[in-house]
């Protein structure tokens, strides 16, 4: 009789919760290094190194528990996979939280985060088929969705960084910046931050 409701529990909690998931728009480093590897230098034993265009430094690290990965954005435009994650975070507490945005700045962000998805998918390895491109940015953003709690910021009264962010990114001014990030094609690396 316990196995029985913990098993209805445990039924219940999945049906509540879906599992998110995965990451449509993840890099595949070990591609990328298998299909470079004249281009690839051993920097130590343990570590291999691939410079790709934008530049884009990449790392691929043995350890005891496998190949770890990093990359470094040295292009001076900052990581597109950064402004991508930003944008598509501040999308989908947007679209949790649509009163934040005015009737006009909602479509502007939308477009945005679209222009920054459909570079991340022609740069990223392997590429995104275009036609993908809205299913997985849904997948993305549905993953992101269900990973908010909270509360909705109140308009009238609070002002958050991403509020502003997102007022900041639907403006001419954002659009100008974010056409400049994405002049420069190359790998949307998502690490290091800033």
């Amino acid at each position: 009789m316990i196995r029985a409701c913990a098993l209805l529990l445990a039924c219940l909690m999945a049906l509540a919760s879906p599992p998110a998931r995965a990451d449509p728009f993840a890099i595949d480093y070990a591609y990328i290094f298998a299909t470079h590897p004249d281009k690839t230098t051993r920097a130590t034993l343990t570590e291999r190194r691939l410079e790709l265009p934008g530049p884009v430094l990449l790392s691929e690290h043995t350890t005891r528990t496998g190949l770890r990965y990093d990359a470094e954005d040295q292009s001076g435009y900052g990581a597109a996979g950064c402004l991508f994650d930003r944008t598509a975070q501040i999308v989908a507490m947007m679209q949790l939280c649509p009163d934040l945005l005015t009737p006009e700045q909602s479509p502007a962000l939308s477009q945005r985060l679209l222009d920054i998805a459909r570079f991340y998918a022609r740069n990223t390895r392997p590429t995104i088929p275009d036609d993908r491109v809205i299913p997985a940015l849904k997948t993305h953003l549905t993953n992101l969705r269900s990973q908010m709690t909270g509360r909705c910021p109140d308009p009238a009264i609070e002002q958050t960084d991403a509020v502003s962010f997102a007022h900041h990114l639907a403006s001419p001014l954002g659009k100008r910046q974010i056409d400049r990030a994405l002049s420069r094609p190359r790998l949307p690396v998502r690490g290091r931050c800033r």
